[in-house]
């Protein structure tokens, strides 16, 4: 839970990046960056919750 907690911080961050590129004060590439390494870990996991990893199985073969 930590982890998509500091990823909603980081689309935040990056987001008033982006804003901040877009309006010229700084260089958009960074805001766009930080943009999509936030969104990508947040998708990663919020995917990454628990499984169903199939039934265990007892045989020894």
């Amino acid at each position: 839970m930590l982890y998509v907690i500091l990823s909603l911080i980081g689309i935040m961050a990056g987001y008033v990046l982006l804003l901040l590129g877009l309006m010229n004060f700084l260089p958009a590439f960074i805001g766009a960056i930080l943009m999509f390494i936030s969104i990508f870990s947040a998708v990663f996991f919020l995917n990454e919750r628990r499984r169903f990893k199939g039934f265990p199985s007892n045989r020894n073969g």
